[in-house]
């Protein structure tokens, strides 16, 4: 029994070296991420313009509805009967910002 003993302490100590080797070469990986202190590196382009904010969300917004319009008709044509498919959104403020349906405005 003696033998059996020390066999199984040193296919533990194998393991064991083999997990610690692995977890190790793991660790050096630097990978697509920064370091947790480093700082990231400049913008090579800048941020858009308010005028360039406005003309693109008028330009998302002009496509959403021409694309729930198209939607809306496709579906009357392929189904009669059913409902029109609902686009999700019934407003948009001044702000730009987004009102999904069936949500109210704060009390």
């Amino acid at each position: 029994m003696q033998g059996r003993g020390k066999l199984t302490t040193r296919l533990f100590a194998a393991l064991a070296l083999c997990a610690a080797g692995f977890a190790c070469g793991c660790a050096q990986q630097r990978g697509d991420f920064p370091a947790i202190l480093e700082s990231p590196a400049p913008r090579s382009d800048t941020p858009l313009s308010p005028d360039q904010v406005k003309q693109t969300t008028e330009n998302l917004l002009s496509e959403r509805d021409r694309l729930c319009a198209e939607a809306r008709t496709n579906s009357s044509n392929n189904a009669p009967g059913s409902a029109p498919p609902s686009c999700g959104v019934t407003s948009v403020s001044a702000t730009g910002s987004v009102q999904a349906a069936g949500t109210g405005g704060k009390p």
